[in-house]
């Protein structure tokens, strides 16, 4: 599947994409896949993940999906992969 086709078919919705995986790979325990369905509102807008305010700020972003926690959710998911020039997933080595 092309990135383009991904765009198409998921659009900004991370939930839906992951849950299209085979099942032998949707290994996210059930905090994991709260914090990715935390992470795909912010991501779809309903909560402005782009564009924090000030208010955000100031409140620490109490709330926020946590930085740390989503980028080892987001290794986790992708795994040791990586996408060659069309953006088909290839085994790295090593």
């Amino acid at each position: 599947m092309s990135r383009d086709d991904v765009r198409i078919q998921f659009g900004h919705d991370l939930v839906k994409a992951y849950n299209s995986l085979p099942t032998s790979e949707q290994t996210l325990t059930l905090e994991e896949t709260g914090l990715l369905e935390l992470a795909t509102r912010y991501y779809m807008n309903e909560f402005n993940f782009s564009y924090p305010t000030a208010f955000d700020a100031g409140s620490g972003f109490t709330g926020w999906p946590d930085l740390c926690a989503l980028e080892a959710l987001t290794l986790k998911i992708v795994g040791s992969t990586e996408t060659d020039s069309t953006g088909r997933r290839e085994e790295s080595a090593g």
